[in-house]
């Protein structure tokens, strides 16, 4: 059974559960990033940019508060994420970028 200690474990793990990931080999890093958009940005257009970056495999928007979102993307790398975060960033209509849980696939 999981808990809130546990959450963002679990989640990762659900999220690569609905990955297809076959013809991946091991040594795989995968990565949740969460993006904050800014208020004023379409975030169904933000979404189809952030899945057209190298090393996505997934992204969820999410209801955050009161008409926010929050989008999860789930990226797959070699070994290090290198300027993944800095190319998030970068982004028109990405207010801010935080690095969640990183598991090895």
């Amino acid at each position: 059974m999981y808990d809130a200690s546990n959450a963002e474990q679990w989640e990762l793990h659900i999220n690569v559960q609905n990955v297809d990931l076959r013809g991946l080999d091991m040594g795989k890093v995968g990565v949740i990033y969460k993006v904050y958009p800014s208020e004023d940005v379409n975030v169904d257009e933000l979404v189809e940019r952030i899945k057209t970056l190298d090393h996505v495999a997934d992204v969820r928007k999410e209801p955050l508060a009161f008409g926010l979102y929050v989008i999860k993307v789930l990226a797959v790398f070699e070994e290090s994420p290198g300027d993944f975060e800095e190319k998030l960033k970068g982004l028109e209509g990405v207010n801010e970028v935080e690095a969640g849980e990183a598991s090895l696939l």
